[in-house]
């Protein structure tokens, strides 16, 4: 999955976090359009194996 992102701080982190819960084998590019709030860097980094 391709997320294209712009100023969703609040959300983001959840939606990935919902995503990964949901899919198996999901594989998940974040992609940041310069967002002046800091989401470009989401607090954590999750990854599943």
């Amino acid at each position: 999955m391709i997320i294209v992102n712009y100023a969703t701080k609040g959300l983001i982190e959840k939606n990935i976090s919902n995503l990964l819960e949901s899919y198996e084998n999901c594989e998940i590019i974040f992609v940041d359009n310069d967002s002046p709030d800091g989401s470009r860097r989401p607090g954590t980094r999750k990854v599943r194996k």
